[in-house]
């Protein structure tokens, strides 16, 4: 479990960060859109697609406030 300090994330003790950048991960998003997909896949699909998603908004924000 993760807890949040000052706006950031430690997990066991260290602090979390993205390795991707937003846009790398808007990049994934693009691609993860434009494909087409079996019906056995979409479960996965949209798990991902939904954590990529938060991931991006979680990024962008970071983004956002070390640019001020």
């Amino acid at each position: 479990m993760g807890l949040k300090v000052n706006g950031n994330f430690r997990i066991g003790g260290t602090e979390h960060h993205h390795p991707l950048t937003s846009e790398e991960i808007e990049f994934l998003l693009r691609i993860l859109a434009d494909m087409d997909f079996k019906g056995y896949m979409l479960n996965n699909v949209i798990t991902i697609t939904y954590k990529l998603q938060q991931e991006y908004e979680a990024v962008k924000q970071k983004e956002d406030m070390t640019n001020k």
